[in-house]
C-alpha cells in the first residue's frame, strides 16, 4: 500500500515537473522579473527563474562566440595548409617551412574534427539557452552528429598516423628492388596503400557516412517511440551523450594508447592525440560525477548546480581541449619564426632552381661548399649546418648527416625524397667516374679545379680565383660530356625513374605534373624500344625532378635537422 502511494506520488511529481518547460518556457530574450512583486511563497521560484534566465543569456553568447571561433580558425587552418605549393619559390622559403607541417597533419581528419565539436558544442550551449520542448531535440540530434564525427575524426587521425608510418617503413625496406615480391604480403599492402594520402576523402567518407546513416535510422527510430514530453523527460539525448563517452573511455582510449605509444612523428602528432586521451579522463569522470551527485531538473529537489552547469558542458571541454591540440597550437607555430631562419640567407642562396650548368658556372660557391665538405671533425660528433641550399647540399653528400635525414623524413612521412636524393646522386656519381675513366687523361678534372689557384701552402684561395669566357664555355662543354648517360647505365637510369617517377612508381616521390612529364618523354621511348637505349640521355633528364626534391626537402624535414 505505502509503496503504491508512493509510486503514484512519484508518478505525479515527475508528470507535473517534465511538463515545466512548456510551462514555464525561458529564453534568452525574455525579461527578468521583479521578485519583490511575488508573492512570499514563490519568490524563491522567481529568484530561480532569473538564474536560469542569465545562465541562459551567458550560454547564447558563448554559442554563438563558439561557433565564430571554432569556424575562424579552422579556415585559416584550412587556408595556411592549401597555400602550400608543391614547389616554391626562393622568396617564400620561409612560409612554406612554416605552413608546410600543417599539411602533414591532415587537412581532412583536422577539418572533420572541428566540425564535429562545433555541431557537439553548439547544440549543447544552445540547450542550456533555450528552455523549451524543442531544446531536446536539439541535444539529441546535436550529440548524435557532432560527438560521433569528432570521436571518428579522432579515430581517423590516428589510424593515418599508423599507416604513413608504417608505409614510411616500408618505403625503405623496397628501395631494394630484389625484397619486392609480388607474393609478399607487406608487398601487396604496401602497393595498394602506398598513395594513402591522395585518397582519404573518398575512402574515408563512404565509411563515416554508413555509421552515421545507422546511428541516424537507430536514433529516430527511438525517438519515435516517445511524445515530444516524455523525449524531455527520458533524457534520450543524455543518454546518447553518457553512451559515446562510455564507449570512448572504456575502448576508444586504450585502443589509441596501446597503438601509439611504440610510434613517433615528427609533427607531434601522436602525442597530441595521447594528450587528448589523458585529459579526457578527468573530463568524462566529472561528467559521471555530475550526474551522480547533483539532481536533475525534473527530480523532487532540483539542484541549481546541474541546472547551472550542465553535465554535458564536461563533454564540450573535453572536445575544446582537442580544438586547442589540433587547431590552434599546430596554427600559433605556424606564425612563430624560428631565430634561425634568416629569410635574406635564403634568398640570397641560388642552388635550389639552378640547373647543372647554373650550378658550374658560380666558382665561388663551388669552392665554398668543397671547402667546408674537406674540414676534418672529430669523430662522433656532427658537422654544423646553417639553413642554407649550401648547407643541404653538403649534408646530402655526408653518409651520416644522410642517414638522420632518412630517419627524420621517415617520421615526416617523405622518406622517398631522400631516398631518391641519394639514389641519383650515386647514380651520378658512377656516370661521371665511368665518363672519367674512358677520358683523356687531365680532360675530365672536377669542376673548376684548373682555375683554382693552390698559394704555396697548398690552401684554396678563392681570391686568386681568374676564369675568363672561353675556359668556362670549355669547363661547361666538359662537364655535359661527363654528364652523359653511358648505354650499360641506361638500365640503371631507368630503374631510378620506375622506381620514383611514374604514377605506378612505389616510391613516387611528390613533384609536379611538369617535372614528370619531362622525364617520361625521354625515358618511355627508351623502356618501349631497347635499340632507343642508344641515343645520347643526360642527367640532365632528371635534373628538374631533383631541383623539386630538393627543395621539399629544405623546406621539411631539413629545418629540423638544422636544430638538432
Amino acid at each position: 500500500m505505502f509503496k503504491w502511494i508512493s509510486y503514484q506520488t512519484s508518478r505525479n511529481v515527475l508528470l507535473r515537473l517534465t511538463s515545466f518547460m512548456s510551462r514555464n518556457p525561458i529564453t534568452p530574450f525574455y525579461h527578468e522579473l521583479n521578485c519583490t512583486e511575488v508573492p512570499e511563497s514563490e519568490r524563491i521560484n522567481c529568484l530561480n527563474r532569473n538564474k536560469r534566465l542569465t545562465s541562459s543569456r551567458v550560454y547564447f553568447i558563448l554559442a554563438i562566440v563558439n561557433f565564430a571561433y571554432i569556424a575562424g580558425t579552422t579556415l585559416l587552418f584550412v587556408y595556411r595548409a592549401k597555400s602550400v605549393d608543391e614547389v616554391g619559390k626562393k622568396q617564400d622559403a620561409l612560409q612554406q617551412i612554416q605552413r608546410r607541417p600543417l599539411r602533414r597533419r591532415g587537412v581532412f581528419g583536422t577539418v572533420l574534427g572541428a566540425i564535429g565539436h562545433a555541431l557537439f558544442s553548439t547544440c549543447m550551449l544552445e540547450f542550456q539557452s533555450f528552455y523549451l520542448e524543442s531544446s531536446c531535440d536539439v541535444l539529441l540530434w546535436g550529440t548524435l552528429i557532432g560527438m560521433y564525427t569528432w570521436i571518428f575524426a579522432l579515430c581517423w587521425c590516428s589510424h593515418r598516423l599508423l599507416t604513413l608510418l608504417r608505409l614510411s617503413a616500408l618505403k625503405q625496406r623496397f628501395i631494394d628492388r630484389s625484397k619486392r615480391r609480388e607474393t609478399d604480403p607487406s608487398y601487396i599492402w604496401f602497393m595498394k596503400h602506398r598513395n594513402f594520402s591522395a585518397f582519404t576523402i573518398g575512402r574515408t567518407l563512404p565509411l563515416y557516412t554508413f555509421i552515421l546513416i545507422v546511428l541516424v535510422t537507430a536514433c529516430a527510430i527511438s525517438e519515435a517511440m516517445y511524445t515530444p514530453d516524455k523525449r524531455c523527460r527520458f533524457a534520450i539525448g543524455n543518454y546518447l551523450l553518457m553512451g559515446f563517452l562510455m564507449l570512448f573511455f572504456i575502448a576508444i582510449i586504450p585502443i589509441l594508447w596501446w597503438q601509439l605509444k611504440r610510434y613517433k612523428d615528427l609533427h607531434g602528432i601522436r602525442t597530441e592525440i595521447m594528450v587528448q586521451c589523458i585529459l579526457s579522463v578527468p573530463c568524462i569522470v566529472l561528467y559521471l560525477v555530475w550526474i551522480a551527485v547533483f539532481q536533475p531538473l525534473y527530480s523532487e529537489e532540483p539542484s541549481m548546480a546541474r541546472v547551472m552547469f550542465a553535465p554535458g558542458n564536461w563533454a564540450v571541454i573535453m572536445t575544446s581541449i582537442g580544438h586547442i591540440l589540433w587547431v590552434i597550437i599546430p596554427l600559433i607555430k605556424s606564425f612563430r619564426k624560428h631565430p634561425k631562419h634568416h629569410l635574406s640567407d635564403l634568398q640570397a642562396e641560388n642552388s635550389i632552381d639552378s640547373s647543372l650548368d647554373g650550378f658550374l658556372t658560380d666558382t665561388a660557391s663551388w669552392c665554398r661548399r668543397n671547402a667546408r665538405a674537406d674540414l676534418p671533425r672529430l669523430p662522433g660528433t656532427r658537422a654544423h649546418y646553417d639553413l642554407t641550399a649550401d648547407s643541404l647540399e653538403q649534408a646530402l653528400r655526408d653518409p651520416d648527416s644522410v642517414r638522420l635525414l632518412e630517419e627524420l623524413a621517415t617520421k615526416d612521412f617523405s622518406v622517398e625524397n631522400i631516398l631518391f636524393y641519394k639514389e641519383y646522386l650515386k647514380f651520378r656519381r658512377r656516370v661521371i667516374n665511368s665518363q672519367s675513366r674512358n677520358s683523356a687523361p687531365g680532360a675530365m678534372m672536377p669542376p673548376f679545379t684548373s682555375a683554382i689557384q693552390l698559394n704555396s701552402s697548398s690552401e684554396m684561395s678563392l681570391t686568386s680565383i681568374s676564369i675568363d669566357h672561353d675556359e668556362e664555355q670549355q669547363m661547361i662543354r666538359r662537364y655535359q660530356q661527363a654528364s652523359r648517360i653511358p648505354p650499360e647505365y641506361m638500365s640503371a637510369c631507368i630503374s631510378l625513374y620506375q622506381t620514383f617517377i611514374p604514377d605506378s612508381a612505389p616510391l613516387q616521390v611528390n613533384i609536379t605534373a611538369g617535372a614528370r612529364k619531362s622525364i617520361e618523354i625521354f625515358l618511355e621511348p627508351a623502356i618501349a624500344d631497347p635499340q632507343y637505349r642508344e641515343s645520347n640521355f643526360s642527367l640532365e633528364i632528371f635534373e628538374k625532378a631533383r631541383t623539386e626534391v630538393f627543395w621539399n626537402i629544405f623546406t621539411s624535414v631539413f629545418p629540423k635537422f638544422v636544430n638538432l
